[in-house]
């Protein structure tokens, strides 16, 4: 007998998409360890721990605002609200990747308390599916808003320009530390 086989377009596409995420979080796991990242300074009594996350980029943010500062041939003084918007792109990425932790746990132990088993794996499919598509999508609103404030804060024409000519290098590294960073930051991802 033949065995016909049935194509689901639809859940093809949603293990694409899974099978991205997950990849692309792997990958970012493995970036960290190429990528220099100071460990997260210890917290005082006052301190709450995002204030020391934030402390561990801040040094990086600085670095990155003067060198984009040097090569467009902006002020240094306006280096400070690139490091500003810097922080704040950092900041949104730290809180859209525990989201993303939390949604994955909060799936996980929905789906696993289903009271029909026969449907788990596909429930559970498409709910991290779907999360992983947030992430990434919530991640792109991120990279639009950031880059958007340090064009408001370029003075003329011609900075705005030579930002454009160097936008893509530079906001690359500028990325793979505030990943790596909010990696380490938000308890690392649990792909297993």
């Amino acid at each position: 007998m033949k065995r016909i086989i049935n194509f689901n377009p639809f859940k093809a596409l949603a293990f694409a998409a899974l099978f991205f995420a997950m990849s692309f979080l792997a990958f970012a796991q493995d970036d960290t360890a190429r990528i220099s990242v100071p460990p997260t300074p210890s917290i005082g009594q006052g301190q709450s721990n995002s204030m020391a996350q934030d402390t561990s980029f801040n040094r990086y943010a600085a670095q990155f605002a003067v060198s984009l500062a040097q090569q467009t041939g902006l002020s240094l003084d306006k280096s400070g609200k690139i490091r500003d918007v810097l922080m704040d792109y950092y900041n949104s990425i730290t809180d859209i990747r525990r989201d993303f932790l939390r949604g994955m746990t909060d799936s996980s132990n929905s789906v696993s308390t289903a009271p029909n088993p026969d449907n788990t794996g596909s429930n559970r499919s498409a709910n991290q599916t779907a999360i992983a598509q947030d992430l990434m999508s919530e991640n792109h609103k991120a990279d639009l808003k950031a880059d958007k404030k340090i064009l408001n804060v370029l003075d003329n024409d011609v900075q705005k320009n030579k930002y454009v000519q160097i936008k893509r290098q530079w906001w690359q590294k500028v990325k793979d530390v505030v990943y790596s960073t909010a990696n380490q930051n938000s308890g690392g991802m649990q792909t297993r």
